[in-house]
């Protein structure tokens, strides 16, 4: 039965996150049809059943279910306008502090840990070398209050791995990244922040 209503409260999360792309992605000019981003509702499905699978009580499940589709929602607009919106780094930043405060995330020190670390390197790097919008910044700043200071390299480690792997996937459509070429980082990160935190709900 829980697997059942977690589904369910994962395919409505998909739709919700379905319309906020569109929207998006419709402001933002990008040539992309309301049907072209539709295989976002049952991939939420399937995250809702996945967080039914790794947790008991309703309330973690909903957390790690929204987490899911936040994540996709920001993989997804970031990949297609290289931007994310402060409305989405607000949202995540508010889910992870309930997580923390229900105790489905670390305790708070090292949630503290995590945020100032996650997104104080981001910034300095954004910093020095550039490369990085101050979406990305926000992004792990976010999402650091959820992993907690242990978990932000390897969520570096996985992001950098789902960067790479994009960028080699692209060449053979002919699109070759170079220097100065735009790569939504804040897809990779989304991808890595949810792999570690599922890893670590694993272990």
């Amino acid at each position: 039965m829980r697997l059942i209503f977690s589904t369910a409260g994962g395919l409505a999360a998909g739709f919700a996150v379905y319309a906020l792309a569109a929207r998006a992605l419709e402001k933002a000019g990008r040539a992309l049809t309301r049907r072209h981003l539709l295989w976002m509702v049952p991939l939420c499905a399937v995250l809702g059943a996945l967080a039914a699978l790794l947790q008991e009580k309703p309330l973690d499940i909903t957390l790690l279910t929204i987490l899911g589709a936040l994540l996709l929602l920001v993989s997804v607009v970031d990949a297609a306008s290289m931007r994310i919106p402060n409305a989405y780094a607000i949202a995540l930043a508010a889910l992870c502090a309930a997580a923390v405060a229900a105790g489905t995330g670390p305790p708070v020190p090292d949630a503290l840990l995590g945020t100032l670390l996650g997104g104080g390197l981001l910034w300095l790097i954004k910093l020095l070398w550039g490369g990085l919008g101050g979406g990305d910044v926000k992004l792990m700043a976010a999402l650091g209050l959820w992993l907690g200071w242990t978990g932000v390299m390897p969520t570096f480690l996985a992001a950098a791995f789902a960067g790479g792997l994009t960028i080699l996937l692209l060449r053979p459509l002919g699109v070759r990244v170079k220097r100065d070429t735009a790569v939504p980082f804040g897809a990779a990160l989304s991808f890595g922040a949810y792999v570690v935190i599922i890893l670590k709900l694993c272990a």
